[in-house]
């Protein structure tokens, strides 16, 4: 059980490939494993890890999507996966109550299909992500320990 972040790109209104080199290129200075095909473990420099789903991303098949699957909830978590839809020009969409559309790059707005119904959030640091995501994390964590006990 995860709290489930998705990264994605649209092209005048189309779902369209990431960056596998922008991606990697975030990656490159952490613990960055694959762990199955298209599953990788992140590891970042204060401990805390992700879980990425990234098919695509090594092999040939259309990389259009980027998953972020979070277990323990931390600043820099949302740093990396801020810095992972700038430096692909994604958009970002959180499970959690609204599901907004965060745009780290404003001009993701235009890309967008015409019938795209979710809120949309403008988004302009890792700071802020980790704010946005604050709550729907918190939920998330209320949800997960209630299912435990």
């Amino acid at each position: 059980m995860s709290f489930d972040v998705f990264l994605f790109k649209f092209a005048k209104g189309d779902s369209c490939e990431l960056s596998r080199d922008a991606l990697r290129g975030v990656f490159q200075k952490l613990d960055f494993r694959q762990v199955s095909e298209g599953f990788y473990n992140v590891r970042l420099k204060d401990g805390s890890e992700v879980e990425l789903q990234a098919g695509g991303l090594a092999g040939p098949e259309r990389f259009t999507m980027a998953t972020f699957f979070i277990r323990g909830g931390s600043d820099s978590i949302a740093h990396l996966i801020f810095d992972s839809a700038q430096a692909t020009g994604g958009v970002l969409i959180p499970t959690m109550e609204g599901n907004p559309c965060i745009m780290v790059d404003v001009s993701q707005r235009a890309e967008l299909p015409a019938d795209f119904t979710q809120p949309l959030v403008e988004c302009r640091s890792g700071e802020e992500l980790a704010r946005l995501l604050r709550d729907g994390y918190q939920a998330w964590s209320r949800y997960r320990d209630q299912v435990e006990s």
